[in-house]
């Protein structure tokens, strides 16, 4: 684990923190934090917040590196705010030939989770994936973030380190008409649900992760495709 991110996380004053003992709780403190990340004035909204971890730092540090994510901000991550503040980190899983790749960016959240810490994270890959130019400072965020988010799912599934995993709505209004208009004039759809992935310290395999049915993920995507407009280009 990069020893910097011991450097984390954002000390919130206790009266300020949300204390959930049960996942219904969570599930509603989830549903009401921001869809997305802003400007520094909060004047435009910014990519949206589809994944929620929740852990201690050194396990959730540990599953990404074993995925091949490395601490990595750009420009382009530094100018999205979440509570009010920069990424409280940023990483990156480097592609083929050290091709830019999936991002993650976190901030930790005023939640607590059985006494657990919990972040609130975007999820996403830039435009032209590993083919982005590499020393590009600028990333536009590739328009399909759930297939971003899907991915991560996917590493963490084999990075050994995932207890259970559920998803939670929040993450925006489900596959608009239109597109939604980011910082870097990028435009994104979404389902509308982030995912909420549970950290362990002991080794878990695929068969040990825990499915939580808490939003019914396939059957809301069922249901979203067969009302979908042409123009939502899902």
């Amino acid at each position: 684990m990069d020893p910097r991110l011991a450097q984390i996380p954002f000390p919130y004053p206790e009266s300020v923190v949300a204390d959930c003992p049960d996942l219904a709780s969570l599930r509603a403190v989830i549903k009401r934090l921001p869809c997305c990340a802003t400007n520094a004035a909060g004047t435009v909204q910014a990519d949206p917040l589809n994944a929620v971890g929740v852990g201690q730092l050194a396990d959730i540090g540990a599953a990404l590196v074993r995925r091949d994510y490395r601490r990595d901000a750009r420009e382009s991550d530094l100018a999205q705010r979440v509570f009010g503040r920069e990424p409280d980190f940023v990483m990156r899983k480097q592609a083929q030939a050290g091709a830019p790749s999936t991002w993650i960016r976190g901030w930790l959240a005023p939640i607590r989770f059985q006494g657990q810490l919990v972040y609130v994270a975007q999820v996403g890959r830039p435009v032209a994936g590993r083919f982005a130019p590499r020393d590009d400072p600028h990333r536009i965020l590739h328009e399909n973030v759930d297939e971003a988010r899907n991915l991560l799912i996917q590493d963490m599934m084999y990075s050994g380190g995932l207890d259970k995993l559920g998803f939670a709505n929040g993450a925006g209004e489900a596959l608009p008409t239109r597109p939604r208009t980011t910082l870097d004039v990028a435009t994104y759809y979404t389902d509308g649900l982030r995912v909420v992935l549970f950290f362990s310290t002991r080794p878990r395999s695929l068969s040990d992760v825990d499915l939580l049915d808490c939003v019914p993920y396939l059957e809301k995507r069922d249901t979203l495709q067969s009302g979908a407009s042409r123009d939502s280009r899902q």
